[in-house]
């Protein structure tokens, strides 16, 4: 799952929020920006017209001068990705990968980058290519003095785990156990793509649609103590006690390893939630932020 169309940046969505309400306990909202398409907006008129409708986060799939130029002094916080094509040499080489940083992030000093995202969904081989391009590009940030300020974390999608209910999950994906430990000792968050359409798709025989599309009028899924109304919660769930428990093994702190941050994208309508990093909660953190509302 690639760059988003320009239909990306229409779709102003929350994460664990609703589309057309602001929960007081989200802290922030974003917008993919892609630019597959034609006869687009100038990257200039893209940040004003986040600046028009007080959208302060903004992703990126690659790094793109034009974006990075229009984003100087607007506050706006970036995810910007390395790009997958990138990763193997970045892995292999800390030159190469300090040349990226130079030349994309410390050229670019009145942007204000959030993550630097090693890869976006990786799959097959270039997985084992992850977290030596992670610890290089950790290295060159560091170097270059962005040390603890920018965070270099990898993206994923949920198909990274298996099991059901969430609390009976687990990590499918071999890669992403040391992923999650490395994240642990840098206070990075895991970059989650969360798509509940595709789930549904996947098993329509199990799942309810209105499960899926935040409409179902109670409790669909019991797990335990807590209880899930859409699918959503659910897949998110299941990724923050992965993440969540690799990260207390590693005695982090409690509230900073359960930090995830969460984009969703529907295939069929071409939409995705930037990832935008919340306070911890879901149905097993409930207080600091409200359920999705269909839209």
């Amino acid at each position: 799952m690639g760059m988003q169309g320009v239909a990306s940046m229409l779709a102003v969505a929350l994460l664990l929020g609703a589309f057309a309400a602001i929960p007081t306990g989200v802290r922030a909202i974003g917008v993919c920006y892609g630019v597959n398409g034609d006869n687009l907006p100038s990257a200039g008129d893209v940040v004003q017209l986040y600046k028009s409708n007080d959208i302060d986060s903004m992703r990126i799939y690659f790094a793109d001068t034009s974006a990075l130029q229009a984003l100087k002094g607007s506050n706006i916080g970036l995810i910007m990705d390395v790009g997958n094509d990138n990763l193997a040499a970045f892995a292999s080489d800390p030159n190469a990968a300090a040349a990226w940083v130079r030349d994309n992030v410390q050229a670019f000093p009145d942007v204000s980058f959030r993550y630097i995202a090693v890869g976006n969904e990786v799959a097959g081989g270039d997985t084992q290519n992850i977290l030596p391009a992670m610890r290089n590009i950790d290295g060159a940030l560091s170097a270059a003095g962005f040390g603890g300020s920018i965070k270099a974390p990898t993206a994923v999608q949920s198909g990274v785990t298996a099991g059901f209910p969430p609390s009976k999950g687990t990590f499918s994906a071999g890669h992403m156990a040391p992923i999650a430990q490395y994240l642990a000792t840098t206070g990075a968050p895991l970059l989650a793509n969360v798509y509940p359409h595709v789930s549904y798709t996947e098993n329509e025989a199990q799942i309810d649609l209105s499960y899926a599309l935040f409409t179902a009028s109670g409790t669909v899924v019991q797990d335990g103590s807590k209880a899930y109304q859409n699918l959503f919660d659910a897949l998110v769930d299941h990724l923050l006690l992965r993440a969540g428990e690799r990260r207390s093994r590693e005695r982090q702190d409690r509230r900073v390893g359960e930090r995830v941050a969460v984009g969703r994208r529907r295939r069929g309508h071409r939409r995705q939630r930037a990832d935008v990093q919340p306070e911890p909660d879901q149905p097993r953190r409930p207080g600091h932020a409200e359920a999705p509302r269909g839209h």
